[in-house]
């Protein structure tokens, strides 16, 4: 029964990502109407807009940490294939509520960096959706790794650290706008 959430990893994904889509194209018929809002981190954090691939890098990063954290701390093949299927099945729910989110907040606001996004398969929004999956995905991944070092203060504090990183890096490249990494990261403690 465990290995249900391995298929439902992929549907949610998709789904996810068709409702992502559909959106976008409604953002789209809002946009005329809205401005940018005045967001601090914003206007803190160091802009680098053209740097729209650092969050799958940051993402990559975080997958080996939580890989090599795997490796040193898990005992056996079964319990791999528990925590993947675990992690598989809170993904797949936080994918569910970043597409009800998603669907449900259209703001037509675009992202600082909409005119250096070229409309590709990663990562091409133009506009904000208030529920970052790089984001979402970081947050997921150092909780995790978080847990497999049996909560270790030293793991919570360096595994907050790279999540917080990561959200940040979000604003930075100009993806997103800080409040709706405040809302994921908030969001996913009770999910795991």
């Amino acid at each position: 029964m465990q290995y249900a959430a391995l298929a439902l990893w992929p549907i949610c994904a998709l789904g996810s990502e068709a409702i992502v889509r559909k959106t976008e194209s409604r953002a789209i018929e809002v946009a005329h109407s809205r401005t940018s809002p005045r967001d601090l981190g914003v206007k803190l954090l160091p802009s680098c807009h053209t740097a729209i691939h650092r969050p799958d890098a940051a993402q990559l990063t975080l997958t080996v940490l939580l890989l090599a954290s795997m490796a040193a701390c898990v005992g056996s093949l079964e319990d791999a294939m528990d925590l993947v299927c675990r992690f598989a099945l809170a993904h797949s729910t936080l994918l569910l509520m970043r597409a009800t989110t998603i669907a449900s907040t259209v703001t037509g606001i675009a992202c600082p960096n909409a005119a250096v996004k070229d409309g590709g398969m990663l990562n091409a929004g133009k506009y904000d959706l208030m529920f970052s999956g790089h984001t979402t995905m970081g947050t997921l991944l150092m909780v995790f790794a978080i847990h497999l070092w049996e909560w270790h203060p030293a793991s919570i504090a360096v595994g907050s650290v790279l999540a917080v990183g990561n959200s940040a890096l979000q604003v930075s490249v100009g993806d997103h706008f800080t409040v709706s990494h405040c809302f994921e990261n908030a969001g996913q403690g009770p999910v795991f």
